[in-house]
């Protein structure tokens, strides 16, 4: 059953979607999506590259301090049909049913959807997902060549809408101590 983008209509003033095409090409997305894409991208190997995330300390296990993020797995989203994750693997399978190699699919939809994801990352993934057949032969079943390639557009931008809703994560308040949770709590007995 293919997915369709249920998005409402263009309001006045900003570019309607162009219509999907099977062409090997970006044509998908309107000028402000590739440029919203673009900055968050770039935010986002900021936020990466930065120590912007607090982590336990092994030394003293309730203790945290700053560090980079870490990006969760592939396999995060645990089935989850919702989840840009499962999207970014279901475009995957269908380019890769389409015998895309990575360099085109990367150019023309991935990048788009995967902003969270270095193009290394990205084409890591791809190539696992092409030895390992089993997990996207079976994507795309019953659809033609053009219809995969419009399906897989298609999840790359609800992808993309995910990721630009989220947005760029922050690090937020360092989280208490032991020491300062039990101190707290008491306070609370008296």
């Amino acid at each position: 059953c293919p997915i369709v983008d249920q998005s409402p209509p263009a309001a006045s003033g900003q570019q309607a979607a162009p219509p999907l095409t099977a062409e090997p090409l970006a044509d998908f997305l309107t000028a402000d999506e590739i440029a919203a894409a673009e900055r968050l991208r770039a935010d986002y190997e900021t936020y990466l590259s930065g120590d912007n995330a607090w982590k336990r300390q092994r030394q003293h296990p309730y203790t945290y301090i700053k560090a980079k993020p870490e990006q969760p797995s592939w396999h995060s989203h645990y089935g989850n049909v919702s989840d840009p994750l499962f999207r970014i693997h279901e475009a995957m399978g269908m380019l890769l049913q389409n015998e895309w190699k990575f360099a085109k699919a990367w150019k023309h939809v991935l990048q788009y959807a995967c902003l969270t994801r270095t193009k290394g990352a990205a084409a890591n993934r791809y190539s696992q997902l092409k030895q390992e057949r089993y997990m996207w032969e079976n994507i795309g079943r019953g659809m033609s060549a053009d219809e995969r390639v419009i399906q897989a557009k298609t999840m790359a931008k609800l992808a993309m809408k995910a990721y630009l809703k989220e947005g760029v994560p922050v690090a937020g308040p360092q989280p208490r101590t032991l020491a300062e949770r039990e101190r707290d709590l008491d306070y609370d007995d008296y």
